[in-house]
């Protein structure tokens, strides 16, 4: 495991078994949606559950950042959000934590993907005066059957270029 921080800035990176079978075998995945799923290199995943609501939840603003990553990729790439449309639940939290979500990509589309995120982060928090806003974001990225590396960052808006830099560093090296 690979840990690196700053006062402000945390990027850790850990080695995982979740891949994209994981996600579309879930209980909540209709074999519809898991064929549809199937052929996806992005996937936007819930967590599973949240105090007494069972079922899977995403941060505000999800469908946002999939409709802006999904008009900013080229077309053979493939982007979905991970569950049925009649479950798709958005939770609010009210901080000053800015929760991008949770994101599951191949290996060949990470390069693309990470630099959508960051304009996205830019256009959104940095352009806006909200530079020094702290992001949340997870990014699971499968490099083969139940071998991925997940990399979690929480950190100033304005730092996530940098980040993704190091982060494309490390997977593309084979470094965990």
């Amino acid at each position: 495991m690979k840990h690196e921080s700053t006062e402000e800035d945390k990027l850790t990176i850990t080695e995982s078994e979740i891949d994209f079978e994981n996600w579309i075998t879930k209980d909540f995945i209709s074999p519809q949606l898991k064929s549809k799923l199937t052929e996806s290199q992005i996937l936007i995943v819930p967590t599973e559950g949240f105090r007494e609501y069972k079922g899977p939840v995403f941060p505000v603003k999800t469908e946002e950042i999939f409709h802006y990553i999904k008009s900013n990729i080229n077309n053979e790439l493939i982007v979905d959000i991970c569950t049925e449309d009649s479950q798709y639940r958005e939770l609010a939290l009210h901080s000053n934590l800015i929760v991008l979500g949770e994101f599951l990509v191949k290996t060949v589309a990470l390069t693309i993907f990470l630099a959508v995120l960051s304009n996205y982060i830019y256009d959104n928090y940095v352009k806006k005066g909200s530079a020094d806003s702290i992001v949340r974001l997870a990014i699971t990225v499968e490099r083969g059957k139940k071998k991925s590396v997940r990399v979690e960052y929480e950190g100033q808006a304005s730092g996530f270029n940098q980040v993704s830099d190091k982060i494309k560093e490390i997977i593309h090296e084979g470094k965990k």
